[in-house]
């Protein structure tokens, strides 16, 4: 299948198939995935497209974190490559939080709280779930028996999709999150006081993939178009390094058609909408 990425400032792009479960039953996807990488202005909070942009992340990036002695490894930044996301994804990472009570706040609204205790410190204030922690990995219901594996479908039955979301658990309060909109204002609060804000753009992306039918002429003028609007689902925000990425994914049952009749999937990412 041939693949038109749009080719612009922050942005990077990928198409996979993977597999969600739909009540209860195994489902393949096609899923393609928008990546636009941002400076970010301490000042105002808007957003404007970063020179470099970050990869499409095929594997976690982790870092490590701590005084010599003692390291800790951790995740930095999230794989990209998950089939779906059932709900918005918050995540801020490098941003110490002070003693006391941090919220994330969407529109003024608190989606995330952690209270922090003496000593301070806490470099990932919201940042990844591990996917090796409960309740999230009671979501990927994964095996611990090595003999299970291979397991008999590429995911454990009673998989639950949520665990491709990757905030954390124990600090959401506004769950289930929808996904985010342009105009939405995402407020770090520490210490009693939103003290950095990001206000999403006005950027949509919409993702058509066309098929052969099998009957007649296979030119283009024939193939059938399926339009699909890529939710905005996910948000990093890095405050120590004014930077932010957003992602954007659309999926859908990719066994509707048969895999050789794929020609083409073509995205239209508009600055302006």
């Amino acid at each position: 299948m041939e693949t038109i990425f749009p080719e612009l400032t922050g942005l990077a792009s990928f198409f996979l198939n993977s597999f969600r479960r739909t009540g209860g039953a195994l489902e393949q996807t096609g899923t393609v995935i928008v990546k636009r990488t941002y400076n970010v202005n301490p000042a105002t909070g808007a957003l404007a497209p970063a020179e470099t942009a970050l990869p499409i992340f095929e594997s976690d990036q982790t870092i490590e974190i701590g005084p010599p002695d003692d390291r800790e490894t951790i995740i930095q930044y999230e794989h990209d490559l998950a089939a779906i996301k059932p709900q918005g994804d918050l995540v801020v990472w490098g941003f110490v939080g002070p003693a006391g009570i941090q919220r994330l706040r969407v529109n003024g609204a608190t989606w995330h709280s952690r209270n922090i205790v003496a000593p301070a410190g806490e470099t990932a204030l919201f940042g990844w779930e591990p996917r090796v922690d409960s309740p999230r990995e009671t979501q990927g219901n994964f095996p611990d028996d090595e003999n299970a594996y291979p397991l008999p479908e590429p995911l454990p039955a009673g998989f639950d999709n949520l665990f491709y979301n990757g905030y954390r658990r124990d600090s959401a309060v506004a769950a289930p999150f929808r996904y985010f909109l342009p105009g939405d204002v995402l407020g770090v609060e520490r210490d009693g006081s939103v003290d950095y804000e990001v206000t999403l753009g006005p950027e949509t992306a919409t993702a058509t993939y066309y098929v052969y039918s099998g009957s007649g002429p296979d030119v283009e003028a024939r193939w059938q178009p399926h339009t699909l609007v890529m939710q905005r689902d996910t948000v990093v925000i890095t405050p120590g390094e004014d930077a932010c990425y957003v992602v954007w994914r659309a999926v859908w049952p990719f066994a509707d058609h048969p895999a050789d009749a794929y020609r083409r999937l073509e995205v239209v990412f508009d600055e302006n909408a």
